[in-house]
């Protein structure tokens, strides 16, 4: 379910903020993404904190480096941490043919036949890159795993995490 109504992020910036935003956006630097009420896990092994029938637009947020097409969603987990820390955002874009090329070593969101939304940096398996991609997480804590490509239904790659440290 996508809902129509959301509020729009830049409710609350200042007036100078909103003119260097109108200035950005009137380049072609920014582009405004809608925030998908939706999240995607660290573990492989985790389930999602919301599931797909919960899904609807929140707001729209402004991102450089954005296209048409691209959404954001939510981290959670801390299996991508320090580099991806659960609460950010992260800028989506979709793979159409990710099935002929994976561009390994790229942090993706992997849409899984069971409904599971998992972030992780794919790599190639060494001994059946056919069958198999490795996800690696930034913790060092959590090992890397084999996932079978056949459980992946979707690919979006990260293009962009925004992160709020609380400074």
């Amino acid at each position: 379910m996508i809902r129509k109504e959301f509020r729009n992020e830049v409710e609350d910036l200042t007036e100078e903020e909103r003119e260097q935003l109108d200035k950005a956006i009137a380049a072609g630097r920014v582009t405004y993404v809608p925030l998908i009420h939706i999240n995607s896990v660290g573990g492989i092994h985790s389930p999602n904190s919301l599931d797909e029938s919960e899904q609807y637009v929140e707001r729209l947020i402004p991102f450089d480096q954005a296209r048409e097409g691209d959404v954001a969603i939510y981290q959670s987990g801390d299996s991508m941490s320090p580099a991806i820390p659960s609460g950010s955002l992260l800028l989506l874009r979709k793979v159409e043919d990710w099935r002929e090329y994976f561009g390994y070593n790229n942090v993706y969101v992997l849409c899984l036949r069971d409904g599971r939304r998992i972030t992780k940096m794919v790599t190639r398996h060494g001994e059946d890159p056919d069958g198999y991609v490795v996800c690696k997480s930034f913790n060092p804590e959590v090992p890397d795993e084999p996932l079978p490509k056949a459980l992946i239904t979707q690919v979006w790659k990260v293009v962009k995490t925004l992160t709020n440290y609380g400074w």
